[in-house]
């Protein structure tokens, strides 16, 4: 479950926040202005740009960071799989095979949902029948598939 907790100043600015996301997936932030959803999917956008070594963005990337994040806040209300595939989650296959890598490398960092995604958009699906259902099996078949098909490095 995604939790948000926030403490503001008189200015209406986040002192100390994190959003913990499920499995493994940390966001912290200070002083920064958070007074509204896109705002706060915004603050996570550039949190995650921040992460790693700096480089060039692609609007491919800057769009899936931006509507993952939507997807996220969107998820978090409802845990039904209605609400994992929603409008905001079809947008992102929207993007097509340029959002694969994407896809695959926020797959390994926080094993979320992206299955439907990734086997609509790649239009293959590697994992074995046996495997359906196990979040942690399915991930793995993923993630080497997205290694042999030099999605991954």
């Amino acid at each position: 479950m995604d939790t948000v907790n926030l403490a503001y100043n008189k200015q209406g600015y986040a002192k100390a926040s994190t959003f913990h996301m499920t499995n493994r997936c940390r966001y912290s932030f200070s002083n920064v202005k958070l007074d509204s959803a896109e705002t706060w999917r915004t603050a996570m956008a550039q949190d995650w740009e921040r992460q790693g070594e700096a480089r060039v963005v692609s609007e491919v990337e800057r769009m899936f960071r931006s509507l993952a994040a939507k997807w996220r806040e969107e998820r978090s209300a409802s845990s039904t799989m209605r609400q994992e595939v929603n409008d905001t989650y079809l947008d992102i296959i929207g993007l097509g095979p340029d959002v694969i890598p994407y896809i695959l490398k926020d797959l390994r960092r926080t094993s979320d949902h992206w299955f439907i995604a990734l086997r609509a958009i790649a239009k293959t699906d590697p994992v074995r029948p046996t495997d359906r259902g196990n979040i942690e099996r399915m991930r793995d078949a993923w993630l080497l598939w997205g290694e042999q098909e030099k999605y991954l490095e």
